[in-house]
């Protein structure tokens, strides 16, 4: 289904952003997976070549601009524009709003929506340029979010911030960019197993009984989601299956959003709250 096209997955290293690298891979895609951690990205692309027919890794921070463009103009030199790009890479911890610093505020805001933005704007450029030589041709952005985008959760205000923004991103490409025959659409995981946002929740409420029993209650399907599942996820968004889906988000966390607002965030919180500043 992805035969010869060209897939860039952001924070591919581990966890989701894996998932979604080897869900390409398995469908014939050449796969190119970026993070800052240059050893997680050689053990994820060991793994991936085991049965893969092609993956390579760049190790860069999609804080930075510069580095952004050089490697999308090497790509685009050697393989040709992007067919899929899949913005993943993240940052988040639990802190209560009134007591983050600044920079841990920044930290996150960059990573998650000036990343976004670096990748989409540069990667969607060569996109633009290919469609008014060559003529249209469907490629799709899929920006990974979360539900709290739209319902807020207690302890991830930065996070929250940031994800919104990014779906609302999501929803502005696609509508600036479809004539050029770009899709952009978003993919908001639930609880998730074996990602290192799951791993920071843990930390977070460490001292608090029986958490992962609690976050199972919000979810009505009864366990976590898989990062292969999520890889699933995008694939369809980006297959021929839904050339007519744009602007759209896809919910995969299990039924959790019917359920309301993440009320286990709030329980986590209450082992950082401290007294506001005066």
């Amino acid at each position: 289904m992805f035969h010869d096209k060209n897939v860039l997955v952001t924070g591919g290293g581990s966890g989701i952003g894996l998932g979604i690298a080897k869900a390409f891979a398995d469908h014939g895609a050449h796969v190119f997976i970026t993070g800052r951690n240059k050893e997680r990205l050689k053990t994820a692309i060991d793994g991936l070549l085991d049965k893969r027919e092609y993956v390579e890794g760049h190790a860069f921070d999609v804080r930075d601009r510069e580095t952004v463009d050089q490697i999308a103009d090497m790509l685009a030199e050697d393989y040709g524009p992007m067919d899929v790009v899949v913005n993943n890479a993240a940052g988040n911890f639990v802190a209560p709003f009134a007591m983050m610093s600044g920079n841990a505020w920044d930290s996150v805001i960059d990573i998650v929506l000036q990343g976004t933005r670096n990748i989409t704007h540069t990667f969607g450029r060569h996109m633009m340029r290919d469609a008014m030589a060559n003529g249209p041709k469907d490629r799709s952005f899929v920006n990974v979010v979360a539900g709290y985008a739209w319902t807020g959760a207690a302890g991830v205000s930065h996070s929250g911030a940031a994800k919104a923004a990014v779906l609302n991103l999501t929803k502005s490409i696609a509508v600036e960019w479809a004539h050029y025959g770009i899709r952009s659409n978003a993919i908001s995981p639930g609880p998730i197993e074996r990602t290192g946002g799951a791993e920071k929740l843990w930390e977070g409420a460490e001292g608090l009984p029986d958490i992962q029993e609690t976050v199972l209650q919000t979810v009505p399907l009864g366990r976590f989601g898989t990062p292969e599942e999520m890889g699933l996820s995008a694939l369809f968004l980006a297959s021929p299956a839904a050339t007519y889906v744009t602007g759209t988000c896809l919910v995969a966390d299990g039924g959790t959003d019917a359920l309301g607002p993440f009320p286990f965030m709030a329980q986590m919180l209450a082992k950082h709250q401290k007294p506001a500043p005066s």
